[in-house]
């Protein structure tokens, strides 16, 4: 098994392997914010500082040279899922450069008061829970160079990585942690056994092999060439429309 460490060049390669990933399921290319050559401008230290963040230079340099996903005004409140449940920060849109500091709209940057523990300095929040209660927290540490994934309604559910002993203080090393390409492999994996999928454009849940929506996937040929994302995203639309909103999770 290969042991953690931290390299920011790892962690974006493979989130950028990732939303590629997305973008073949239901994610629009369109949405993914690449960084300039050299980072964003906007994210340096004093921003973290000035922001309230309370995050360390390495979590910084990691803001700095990631992609996002698009989050503005317009789907503020629909934001886009990259996990079930997740809903990744995006330091590049106006929701967040609207506001004067992080406790404008806490949720938005960590996890609420009380659902899991402080989330220390060297501990990127990289997605939060858009409704606030189901779904997964997702933490990059940047010295252990891990991925936590966590469900503060389901508890920890250790991995060989976890502390399942951590102090009440650090109750978030308790939930699943992998290495960056563990991490990635096993979401990715969730996908193609549609254990997890996009019920709709947007909404990452928990599912099954035989819900209406992975019906739907396997009659357009996900994961093959013949696969037409925007064709698929509005069959998913059309059984929206016929069981009344959001298709329903498995």
């Amino acid at each position: 098994m290969t042991e953690p460490s931290y390299s920011r060049d790892e962690l974006v390669s493979e989130l950028k392997s990732y939303y590629e990933f997305l973008t073949q399921l239901y994610l629009p290319p369109e949405v993914i914010q690449y960084p300039p050559e050299g980072g964003w401008e906007h994210i340096t230290p004093e921003f973290v500082d000035s922001f309230c963040l309370g995050k360390n230079d390495t979590v910084a340099d990691l803001m700095k040279h990631i992609p996002y996903i698009r989050r503005t005004k317009e789907d503020d409140w629909d934001p886009w899922m990259v996990y079930e449940g997740a809903t990744a920060v995006d330091f590049t849109g106006d929701v967040v450069l609207s506001l004067p500091t992080k406790y404008a709209n806490e949720f938005l940057f960590e996890p609420q008061e009380g659902t899991i523990s402080d989330i220390p300095p060297h501990v990127f929040v990289y997605a939060t829970i858009a409704s606030g209660r189901d779904g997964h927290y997702i933490f990059i540490d940047t010295e252990r160079g891990t991925i936590v994934l966590a469900d503060p309604q389901v508890g920890p559910d250790p991995t060989r990585l976890s502390d399942p002993e951590a102090p009440d203080e650090e109750a978030w090393r308790r939930f699943q942690t992998y290495t960056f390409p563990e991490f990635f492999s096993m979401a990715k994996e969730k996908f193609r056994k549609f254990e997890i999928a996009a019920l709709d454009r947007k909404h990452v849940h928990y599912t099954d092999p035989d819900a209406p929506p992975v019906r739907i996937y396997r009659e357009e040929g996900v994961f093959t060439e013949r696969y037409d994302r925007e064709r698929c995203m509005r069959r998913l639309d059309e059984l929206a429309e016929q069981t009344g909103g959001e298709n329903s999770e498995a």
